[in-house]
């Protein structure tokens, strides 16, 4: 990853790639780690940029899509 918290490019993912190139299926990542991971990257730059605005919109979100998970 480049200098900085939560600062991706394209070579990082281009890295990471070449080493699934490597590994194969020897390891996966399951894909509730991999969406809680972007749901934390997002949320964290949300709240960089907006504040308490982002902090609020990303709890309200979460709110919304519990109420409409729990009605399915």
């Amino acid at each position: 990853m480049t200098e900085g918290k939560g600062k991706f490019t394209n070579d990082d993912f281009l890295e990471v790639l070449e080493g699934q190139k490597e590994v194969g299926n020897k390891y996966k990542t399951h894909f509730f780690a991999m969406f809680s991971h972007l749901f934390s990257t997002i949320a964290e730059e949300i709240i960089t940029q907006f504040g308490d605005n982002g902090r609020k919109a990303i709890g309200e979100a979460v709110k919304k899509f519990g109420e409409e998970r729990g009605r399915r």
